[in-house]
């Protein structure tokens, strides 16, 4: 495959993202059940299958990640095979906080054994083969080695980073130094975190609303560029963020940004 291969299948796909009608046009339903006929209805049903009127909340989750974590090895697909490693790694993001939680000490959430990215984790026989998996997850093997102990955690900044680490040493070796279009995306999304931690709940929409506009820039100027992939599942990932708020609201009964 070639990046503008890639490019055409992205640009096809990036025009049946969701705009403000639609969202204005699915918001007149107000019950769970009625929400997810509306969006079974709209250019968004591929991403609700699977969730049902009867779906609990993690059910919710677990199927809007599974459609997602599809989605990302279908792009990888397009791309040429020098980058796929790194589209790959994404995979792992929905992993990070479930990590976390694990490398604490505290025992596994029922969910977790119905997560496919979590099933390795959990099937190791001991703690410290638990321990080992997961630091071979997220690549915190050689940054910490033996100062990570068995419900020491790590916090969520350094598992970002020792992600980060991973997903760069996946980056082609030619696009590994220098302002290349995806570190422009990775400097993008990590602006974003910080504004985002500083912005309370009152100011993250507005926040997720900036990060969409970065990202449709980046995604223009970065025609036939692997940052153009990377823009565009930002992208993906905004919309199934607000797909989920607006169906766990309906579910539990809560507004619209608390739901977030």
């Amino acid at each position: 495959m070639s990046l503008e291969y890639a490019q055409a299948r992205i640009q096809s796909r990036l025009g049946d993202r969701p705009n403000e009608a639609l969202w204005a046009e699915l918001s007149s339903a107000r019950a769970f059940a009625a929400y997810l006929e509306a969006v079974r209805g709209s250019r968004m049903r591929a991403w609700v299958a699977g969730i049902g009127a009867a779906s609990d909340l993690h059910q919710v989750d677990g199927n809007l990640h599974d459609r997602f974590r599809e989605h990302i090895r279908e792009v990888a697909r397009w791309m040429p095979a020098e980058w796929r490693p790194a589209v790959l790694w994404l995979l792992r993001l929905f992993d990070l906080a479930a990590i976390g939680h694990l490398l604490a000490g505290r025992a596994p959430l029922p969910w977790m054994s119905r997560d496919e990215g979590l099933r390795a984790v959990l099937a190791a026989q001991s703690p410290s083969d638990m321990l080992l998996a997961v630091r071979v997850l997220v690549n915190t093997r050689a940054q910490h080695g033996a100062t990570v102990a068995a419900g020491s955690g790590i916090s969520p900044a350094r598992l970002r980073a020792a992600w980060r680490a991973e997903w760069i040493r996946r980056w082609p070796p030619g696009e590994r130094r220098g302002s290349c279009g995806v570190r422009s995306v990775l400097e993008t999304f990590e602006q974003h975190l910080v504004r985002f931690g500083a912005s309370g709940v009152a100011g993250s929409w507005r926040e997720r609303a900036l990060l969409e506009y970065a990202l449709r820039k980046l995604f223009c100027r970065l025609t036939l560029d692997a940052g153009a992939c990377f823009a565009y599942l930002g992208l993906v990932a905004l919309d199934l963020e607000r797909l989920r708020a607006e169906l766990v609201r309906r579910a539990v009964g809560l507004p619209l940004r608390e739901a977030a």
